[in-house]
């Protein structure tokens, strides 16, 4: 938040209401003679009141010994900025953003997840770090 914080004034962030969601086609396969793993390669566009743009993704997950399931997610996008942006954004480079997770005991899970900054005037990366999560499995 210091690099931001320093650059924004705050208090001229908009105030809007908005829907936002994400789309994503691509293929899918399997990895090994045992299909321990599956890759999926997409492009989708996401768009919410931060965030609108498009994105090309590459995902692998699998299964680990102990019944422990991986999964792990790279992800170049390239921001778009619009009028009812509610932040300045950075549309003059694409956005990186890599994530990593283990599930563990059916609806847990530990992940760690890398985004080079959006906004512009932000130098600093999001570190996002979640040491215990829960999964609720939706029917």
């Amino acid at each position: 938040w210091a690099g931001l914080a320093t650059r924004y004034d705050w208090s001229n962030q908009k105030r809007i209401f908005a829907l936002g969601g994400s789309g994503e086609a691509g293929h899918a396969s399997t990895i090994g003679p045992h299909a321990w793993g599956g890759l999926r390669v997409g492009f989708g566009w996401a768009h919410s009141p931060l965030v609108n743009e498009p994105y090309a993704s590459v995902r692998l997950n699998g299964k680990l010994p102990l019944n422990l399931e991986w999964s792990s997610n790279l992800l170049v996008a390239w921001p778009q900025s619009s009028p009812n942006d509610l932040v300045p954004i950075d549309n003059t480079r694409p956005r990186l953003s890599t994530s990593a997770t283990i599930g563990f005991l059916d609806y847990l899970y530990t992940s760690a997840s890398l985004s080079t900054p959006y906004v512009t005037g932000d130098n600093y990366r999001q570190i996002v770090i979640t040491p215990v999560g829960v999964v609720v499995p939706l029917p």
